[in-house]
């Protein structure tokens, strides 16, 4: 329905705004220390950790880390009331892709750089996430579960992918 497009259309709007601030900021803050090759490895190694966590979490390997399926009641009036808060604010929730996008504005050397690449991420995501959106707002996914699990694989494997950089 248009509502459900306009709906989405407006989160998506508050999704870019954050991601965009973030990515500057990072890579403002990731300027002080781009070059030593030591500290870009831990940062490297703690979000390959945390996205290897959530990618087993994904596909319930690690159920016992896992606290409870509630949402947060604020998030869920948000998504009624108002998606453009809903959007800001999913732009600094933890995900295992925007988080290697993050690294990479954290090492891009300058905030401009690191708003301009988490510019072309989220706007590489856009499309996807919209149409994705647009689908899950007008009833239950039949394929929800399927895209889960491929999801947490893209995940991990990212997630190894990182992890081995750290020591080749």
């Amino acid at each position: 329905s248009a509502a459900v497009f306009r709906n989405n259309l407006v989160y998506q709007t508050g999704r870019v705004i954050t991601v965009v601030l973030v990515g500057f900021a990072l890579g403002a803050v990731g300027s002080f220390f781009v070059a030593n090759d030591y500290v870009r490895n831990i940062v490297r190694l703690i979000c390959g950790g945390i996205m290897l966590v959530s990618g087993l979490q994904m596909l319930g390997l690690l159920r016992f880390l896992h606290v409870g399926n509630t949402e947060i009641s604020f998030f869920d009036r948000q998504k009624k009331r108002n998606p453009l808060v809903l959007g800001i604010l999913t732009g600094i929730m933890p995900c295992g892709i925007y988080q290697m996008a993050q690294l990479v504005a954290l090492n891009s050397g300058s905030g401009l750089n690191g708003a301009k690449m988490m510019l072309g991420f989220v706007l590489g995501t856009l499309p996807v996430l919209l149409v994705f959106g647009c689908l899950s707002g007008l009833g239950d996914l039949k394929y929800r579960k399927d895209f889960e699990k491929i999801s947490a694989l893209v995940i991990i494997y990212f997630a190894v992918k990182m992890i081995i950089r750290c020591f080749v």
